[in-house]
């Protein structure tokens, strides 16, 4: 179990299936970080090393950042890695009970989740419906190295702008928030039965190739509601000018000077 809940033993395994994955170990203290730090510069990330999503989870910037995160870090082991820009490409998928692949699908995301808790950010994301040949490759070898059998599995990699792939971290589970939903539409198919069925020694039915492009948009409800008020302050101002203009007593109409909605 522990490559499979330990950030830093995740990486170990990455690393055994020869995939780059972000300079980073476990920190004990402000030397050991700073050790690091020295040799990858800021910024930085501090997570739990056994952690869930983005629960609890920074980007560290500079030494007074540092100094403060020591000062307020909860009780527990803290993975420090390098900050790597770029965007989260997940290969998603099942596995049978020998660990052959019997369903793949990947997806591309607008963001990081440390991104969406930390800053505040709406997030989008959606499927690929053919996964590019350098992901398929890492992912399978990745895989094949932490040996899951009878599994969901979603593996998340940095595309940097240079195109390059590196591992993040691996959870042995379906993605979260609308992710099977968008499995079943994507392929016309209904994964929570095949898992079922896998289960039970029955044979699956799922297709090979997905026959849709698929997506998901997630707005906080604060940030919906602020964009509801300007859009109504743009509406009421248009609408203010226009009684205005055809009363004469505005030379231009809102639309003529510019404004819109």
């Amino acid at each position: 179990m522990e490559p499979l809940k330990y950030k830093s033993k995740m990486k170990e395994v990455f690393v055994r299936a020869g995939i780059p994955v972000a300079r980073g170990r476990v920190v004990e203290d402000l030397e050991s970080a700073e050790a690091l730090i020295k040799k990858v510069g800021y910024p930085v990330v501090a997570k739990p090393d056994n952690g869930v999503g983005a629960a609890h989870t920074y980007r560290i910037n500079n030494k007074n950042e540092l100094v403060d995160f020591f000062k307020t870090k909860p009780e527990m082991d803290y993975i420090m890695e390098e900050f790597i820009q770029g965007e989260i490409h997940s290969f998603n998928g099942l596995t049978d009970k020998e660990g052959r692949v019997i369903f793949l699908n990947s997806f591309i995301f607008s963001s990081g989740i440390m991104e969406v808790v930390n800053e505040d950010l709406n997030i989008f994301y959606h499927s690929q419906k053919e996964i590019p040949m350098d992901l398929k490759e890492m992912g399978l070898r990745a895989l094949k190295e932490f040996n899951l059998k009878e599994r969901f599995f979603h593996l998340e990699f940095f595309r940097t702008e240079d195109g390059r792939l590196i591992a993040l971290e691996i959870n042995v589970r379906p993605p979260g928030g609308f992710s099977m939903d968008i499995f079943n539409y994507q392929n016309d198919a209904d994964l929570y039965k095949e898992y079922a069925k896998l289960v039970m020694n029955h044979e699956t039915e799922i297709p090979g190739s997905p026959s849709y492009y698929c997506g998901y948009v997630g707005i906080k409800k604060h940030h919906l509601l602020r964009r509801l008020i300007r859009h109504m302050d743009i509406y009421w101002s248009i609408k203010a000018q226009l009684l205005l203009y055809s009363q004469g007593l505005l030379e231009t109409t809102p639309l003529s000077s510019g404004i819109r909605n």
